[in-house]
């Protein structure tokens, strides 16, 4: 994996020398504390130099979903989805998506799925 490395290490001199672990503790900072813009802009670093942070898509996509971008969060979730089957966050979060685009089936099922990976979840599936 040397050559992944290295080819990381390039794409984030491209970026001033960020690397992706930075930028997705800022991200989260700044998601912590409500700044969604700053958010989304450390995350979206964050993947340039490093695509395969499924935790950057999800948050990104929360962050997305607290402007009311459901299209962009949609698809970050999605995209968390693909890496991270199981992510729990990103099935919650489109299943809520999906019940506002009024396509209950889709939302019935990644709220299953999210309470059978999570039996915590135990709060009720929104009805709008």
């Amino acid at each position: 994996m040397a050559g992944m490395k290295d080819l990381l290490e390039r794409v984030a001199s491209l970026f001033g020398g960020k690397n992706a672990e930075a930028s997705l503790k800022k991200g989260k900072e700044a998601f912590s504390s409500g700044a969604f813009d700053l958010a989304i802009k450390h995350f979206s670093e964050t993947l340039a130099i490093d695509p395969t942070q499924p935790n950057a898509y999800c948050i990104r996509g929360m962050a997305y979903l607290a402007k009311g971008d459901d299209r962009k969060a949609l698809g970050d979730f999605t995209q968390t989805l693909r890496m991270d089957p199981q992510n729990t966050k990103a099935l919650w979060n489109r299943a809520v998506i999906y019940r506002k685009q009024g396509e209950d089936r889709k939302a019935d099922a990644d709220f299953a799925a999210a309470k059978k990976l999570d039996p915590r979840l135990v709060r009720e599936a929104p009805s709008e």
